[in-house]
C-alpha cells in the first residue's frame, strides 16, 4: 500500500472557571502568550506476524511499535478581549520539541523456543509535508548453536523493522466546548488546528472570574505504512585444530518476504494541559438605542404603534422601556401608547443589556386632533308648542377634550340656536318636519355633527255638545259647543258647525274659552234628536278634526183657540161665527180647519193667513142657551206632530126678538 499524505487533527478543550476576588479594575489589555509542552504518542501499532522457515523446523515472529514525539504548542490572545460579551481568540501554532521516538518489540515463537527483543531509535515525526522513513533494527540472536560443536548447525536471527509516516497538520476542525463556572454553557466552536479558535465570554459571567483552558486531549492524525521482518543467517561450526578448535563458518542470509501494513494513527497526549487566561472584565460596549421610524403619528385616542426591534446589545437580549412626555410608560420592543390629546409629543427610549449598560435615545410623537364622535337622538314627534327634549350626545376620542366640548342645537325653524348644552328643550310653532342639528366642538375647533328629524303635529280636539237638552217645536233656542284641544286649551277663533238628526242646525266660532253658540228653531216633529257639534280641520294648520254628540228632546209647540164669532142670534137666522188660531208665542197658523159646535149644530172654518176661520151657521134650534165650542185638533202627520190642539168655549144664546 502506497502512502498517503493526510493528516487529521482532533482537540478538545474544556473551559475552568475559578472566581477572583479584586478592587481594581484591569488594566488595559495587551498581547499575551503561552506555551504548553506535550509528548504526544500512538498506540501500539501491530506491524504484523509471520512465519518463516528456517533449517530443521519454522519460527513465528510477530513486531509490535510505538511513535512518540514531544511538541510545543504556543498560544497568543488578546486579553482585553477577555470581557463579558465578547469573544477572545486563541491562536494556536505547533512544532516539534526535540527527537522523537521508534520503539519496536518483537516476539517469537517455534523450533526453537520463545523470545521478546527491543530496539529504539531516533525518529523525528514533524509538521511539514515530508515523508519520514525511521529503521529500527534488533540485536542477533542465537537460536541454534549456541555450544560450539564442530559440524553442528547454527542460526542467528535479526529482526528489523521500518515504519513510513505521512507526516505534517491539515486544518481538520475538532468541537470546543466551552463551560463556565455554574454550568453556563458558552458556544460551540468549530476551528482547525492548528489555527485560531473564538473563547465566547458569557454576560452572564461574573466580573473578576478567570478563564482557563484545560487540554485534556490533545492529538493529530498520522498514516503509518509498516514493514517487519527478519534477516536469517544461517552457519556451521567448523573443527580447526588450534584453540578454541571450533569457528563459524561464513553465514548464508536469507531474507524473508518483509510483513507490511497500513494503519491510520493518532499521536495523542491525554495529559491535562490547564491554560490561564486571566479575569474577565465588565462589558464596555453600552447597548444601542434605536426608537423606529421616528418622527411617528397618529391620532388622540387611538393607540400609536412604536418600533425599537431595531436596538441591539453585545449582552442582549435588551429590556427596553419608552418614557412618554404625557407621563405614560411602555415596555417591550413592539409597544402601543394612546394619547388622549392631540400636540407634538416627545419620548425617550432607554435600552438596558444583561449587564446593567444603557442607552437613550429621543424621539418625537405628533398626535392629531380628531373631531368628536356627535349623536343627536331619535327621531321623534311632537304637537306644535308643546316641549320636545332634545337630548344629545358626544365623545370625543381624545379624553382630555371631553370636558371641553360645546353643544349647538340649531333647530330648523330658524329660531335662534340654542348653546346650553346637550340636552336642551324647544317648542315649535307651526306643524311641519323640521331637521334639528347639533353641532359639537372641542377645544381645538374640531366639530361634528348629527341631524335629528322632528315631525311637529297638529293637535287633536275634542268636543263637547253644551247646548239645550229640550226644545219646542218652532220656539227659538241656542245650540252650543265647546272645542279644546288634547291638552285642554280652549281653540278659538274656530267655526263649529251643528247638526239635529242630520239636518243642518247652524254654525258658530269659538270665542277665548273655545265655546262656539247658534240660534235654533227646532222644526222636528216632536220626540229625542241626536246633536251633532263637529269641526272641520282640514284646511286648518293647527288642528286636526273633531266631533262630539248630544240629545234633545223637542216637544209640540202648544195652540191657543179664541172665539171671535157671535153670541146670540134668533131662530132660523143665520149667525157669523169666528176663531182665532195662534200657536204659543202668538204666531197665526193659517191653513188650519176649526170646528165650531153649537148645540146640535156644527160647523167648520180653515183659518186664513192670520189665523182667522170663518164662517155662517142658520139656527135651526128652539130658543134657549146653547154651549158653543171652537175646537182645533192638529191632523196627522205634520201638525200632529208639531202641535198640541185646543179648543175655545163660551154659551151661545137663541131667543126670539
Amino acid at each position: 500500500m502506497q502512502p498517503r499524505a493526510q493528516a487529521r487533527a482532533a482537540f478538545a478543550a474544556t473551559i475552568l472557571l475559578t472566581t477572583m476576588i479584586t478592587g481594581v479594575a484591569p488594566v488595559a489589555a495587551a498581547a499575551q502568550s503561552q506555551t504548553v509542552d506535550r509528548t504526544v504518542v500512538t498506540g501500539t501499532i501491530d506491524m504484523g506476524s509471520k512465519t518463516y522457515s528456517v533449517p530443521g523446523g519454522t519460527i513465528d515472529v510477530s513486531a509490535t511499535a510505538v511513535l512518540s514525539q514531544p511538541i510545543r504548542e504556543t498560544l497568543t490572545y488578546d486579553d482585553g478581549n477577555l470581557r463579558q460579551g465578547r469573544s477572545m481568540d486563541v491562536t494556536r501554532t505547533v512544532a516539534t520539541n526535540g527527537a522523537g521516538s521508534f520503539k519496536v518489540v518483537w516476539t517469537g515463537s517455534g523450533l526453537f523456543g520463545p523470545f521478546t527483543t527491543t530496539a529504539t531509535v531516533p525518529c523525528t515525526i514533524g509538521f511539514t509535508s515530508a515523508v519520514v522513513v525511521c529503521n529500527a533494527t534488533s540485536a542477533s540472536i542465537r537460536l541454534l548453536g549456541s555450544i560450539p560443536v564442530p559440524l553442528t548447525p547454527i542460526i542467528d536471527v535479526e529482526l528489523q523493522a521500518s515504519v513510513s509516516v505521512a507526516q505534517g497538520f491539515s486544518a481538520q476542525p475538532s468541537i470546543k466546548t466551552v463551560t463556565l463556572a455554574g454550568g453556563v454553557p458558552g458556544l460551540h466552536r468549530d476551528a482547525p488546528m492548528p489555527g485560531t479558535q473564538a473563547y465566547d465570554v458569557p454576560c452572564s459571567a461574573a466580573v473578576g472570574d478567570t478563564l482557563a483552558v484545560d487540554e485534556t486531549d490533545f492529538g493529530y492524525g498520522i498514516d503509518v505504512t509498516s514493514t517487519n521482518g527478519p534477516a536469517i543467517l544461517v552457519g556451521t561450526w567448523l573443527a580447526i585444530p588450534i584453540p578454541p578448535f571450533v569457528i563459524e563458518s561464513p553465514f548464508v542470509t536469507t531474507t524473508p518476504i518483509p510483513a507490511d501494513a497500513f494503519v491510520t494513527q493518532a499521536l495523542r497526549d491525554a495529559t491535562s494541559k490547564v491554560v490561564t487566561f486571566g479575569a474577565i472584565k465588565a462589558n464596555n460596549v453600552p447597548p444601542v438605542a434605536d426608537a423606529g421610524p421616528a418622527p411617528y403619528s397618529g391620532n388622540e385616542g387611538s393607540p400609536i404603534h412604536f418600533d425599537g426591534s431595531a436596538s441591539s446589545a453585545l449582552c442582549g437580549p435588551p429590556t427596553l422601556r419608552w418614557d412618554f412626555s404625557d407621563g405614560g410608560v411602555a415596555f417591550g420592543a413592539t409597544p402601543f401608547h394612546t394619547f388622549t390629546d392631540n400636540s407634538m409629543f416627545s419620548g425617550q427610549l432607554t435600552v438596558t443589556d444583561t449587564t446593567g449598560l444603557s442607552s437613550t435615545t429621543n424621539f418625537s410623537v405628533d398626535v392629531a386632533n380628531v373631531d368628536p364622535g356627535v349623536t343627536a337622538g331619535p327621531d321623534t314627534t311632537a304637537a306644535w308648542e308643546r316641549p320636545v327634549q332634545f337630548n344629545g350626545s358626544a365623545t370625543d376620542p381624545g379624553t382630555a377634550d371631553q370636558s371641553t366640548l360645546t353643544f349647538t342645537w340649531e333647530f330648523g325653524d330658524g329660531s335662534p340656536s340654542a348653546s346650553g348644552g346637550s340636552s336642551v328643550i324647544h317648542r315649535y310653532s307651526t306643524p311641519g318636519d323640521y331637521d334639528a342639528r347639533l353641532t359639537v366642538t372641542d377645544k381645538d375647533g374640531g366639530s361634528s355633527s348629527d341631524t335629528r328629524t322632528v315631525h311637529v303635529r297638529r293637535r287633536t280636539v275634542s268636543i263637547g255638545y253644551l247646548g239645550e237638552t229640550a226644545g219646542t217645536y218652532d220656539t227659538k233656542g241656542s245650540l252650543s259647543g265647546s272645542l279644546v284641544d288634547e291638552f285642554g286649551s280652549p281653540v278659538n277663533g274656530r267655526t263649529v258647525t251643528f247638526s239635529v238628526s242630520g239636518g243642518s242646525a247652524g254654525s258658530g266660532v269659538t270665542n277665548s274659552s273655545g265655546i262656539a253658540i247658534t240660534a235654533y228653531t227646532p222644526l222636528l216633529d216632536a220626540g229625542s234628536h241626536v246633536t251633532i257639534v263637529a269641526f272641520n280641520g282640514a284646511g286648518d294648520a293647527l288642528y286636526e278634526s273633531g266631533s262630539g254628540s248630544g240629545s234633545m228632546a223637542i216637544a209640540r209647540k202648544a195652540s191657543q183657540v179664541t172665539y171671535t164669532g157671535a153670541l146670540k142670534g134668533g131662530p132660523n137666522k143665520t149667525v157669523s161665527l169666528s176663531a182665532t188660531l195662534v200657536d204659543a208665542t202668538g204666531k197665526p197658523l193659517g191653513g188650519r180647519t176649526i170646528a165650531f159646535q153649537l148645540g146640535n149644530q156644527s160647523a167648520t172654518a180653515t183659518t186664513n193667513a192670520n189665523g182667522v176661520a170663518s164662517t155662517t151657521l142658520k139656527l135651526t134650534q128652539k130658543n134657549g142657551q146653547y154651549a158653543l165650542t171652537a175646537t182645533w185638533t192638529p191632523p196627522g202627520p205634520d201638525d200632529a206632530a208639531h202641535y198640541t190642539g185646543s179648543a175655545a168655549s163660551t154659551t151661545f144664546s137663541l131667543q126670539a126678538k
